[in-house]
């Protein structure tokens, strides 16, 4: 009985590992176990661009701004079949997407907006990553390089023996 139930064991984890487990019987009754398994990729690497048409990725974390990122379509990814509802970028799901030709290459290419507040970034990231699925159920990542930037006050002015203070700050928009 015991047999049978390590046996069994065995099976179960054989498929909830993604592999089989087979058996051969030898001659004298002596049972041979193999256990075979593909190591398949976590996720499928897709090509994104963020803040495309720009040359530095730049990103003011304060903003109340979108930043756009590019999946791009290459000889074995297509990016209409990106499933839109299934993508975060740094933690963000998308505001809205366009399919367009964002590299010029003659494809359609996955644009999506993003709010820049909604992104979970630090100040010090140097990189972002963007994931998803396909229709099909395909993970799929993407990264590219980013520089997190302050973001300056709107307008400096300052009053004789006062501090400099922003216009958001003297509408009272911002509190001290």
């Amino acid at each position: 009985m015991r047999r049978h139930l390590y046996v069994i064991v065995l099976l179960l984890t054989a498929v909830a590992l993604g592999g089989f487990l087979s058996s051969h019987l030898h001659p004298g009754g002596r049972y041979e176990w193999r256990f075979s398994y593909t190591i398949r990729p976590l996720c499928r690497e897709v090509e994104i661009d963020i803040r495309p048409w720009s040359p530095l990725n730049i990103i003011c974390l304060g903003s109340h701004g979108v930043v756009l990122v590019a999946v791009l379509t290459t000889d074995d990814f297509d990016a209409s079949d990106v499933n839109t509802t299934t993508v975060l970028f740094a933690g963000a799901p998308p505001l809205w997407s366009c399919l367009l030709d964002v590299d010029r290459e003659g494809d359609l290419d996955l644009l999506l907006f993003f709010r820049i507040r909604d992104l979970q970034l630090e100040p010090s990231s140097t990189e972002a990553t963007l994931t998803g699925y396909t229709y099909d159920g395909t993970c799929f990542q993407g990264s590219d390089s980013v520089m997190i930037v302050p973001c300056r006050p709107e307008v400096m002015e300052t009053t004789e023996g006062s501090s400099p203070e922003t216009v958001s700050q003297r509408e009272g928009l911002v509190t001290r």
